[in-house]
């Protein structure tokens, strides 16, 4: 396995050599140390730079099918904010399920529905759904999501 420096890298460590170099002698001033204020993000590894900040299941729907059993969907990332958008009557948990107290009850009129985006964020890592009991007994409910940190 080879070491791959990138332009980030290297600017880094131009400047950790300038900053020895000026503790070793002592003799540094600021005009000898020129900070590039501008950076070259590489995006040929994923870096927290480079990587989004959200969670989205794009345009492919996650069906929801049961009433019963809850479907946990790992978002991948601690999600402050939560939007849900649905074409069914839902049960939404952002906390263990199990809990009858974490449903809350997110209905087709109330699409689309947020969560987190006041002071207080959700800070969850998993959302939970499951049909309502007042949903369509015919079809899957569809539902788009997006999180955000």
């Amino acid at each position: 396995m080879s070491l791959q420096i990138t332009d980030n890298d290297d600017e880094a460590i131009r400047l950790l050599r300038a900053i020895a170099q000026g503790v070793a002698t002592d003799a540094q001033t600021p005009d000898e140390v020129v900070v590039n204020r501008t950076q070259n993000i590489s995006t040929s590894r994923p870096s927290d730079e480079n990587t989004a900040d959200y969670f989205s299941n794009g345009p492919n729907p996650i069906r929801v099918e049961s009433k019963e059993e809850f479907t946990r969907l790992p978002l991948g990332l601690l999600a402050a904010q939560v939007s849900i958008r649905t074409d069914d009557d839902l049960v939404v948990a952002f906390a263990t399920p199990e809990d009858e107290g974490n449903h809350l009850l997110v209905r087709t009129q109330d699409s689309p529905f947020g969560m987190g985006s006041g002071e207080t964020p959700l800070n969850t890592a998993f959302v939970w759904l499951k049909k309502a009991p007042t949903a369509s007994d015919t079809s899957d409910a569809t539902v788009y999501l997006v999180a955000q940190e």
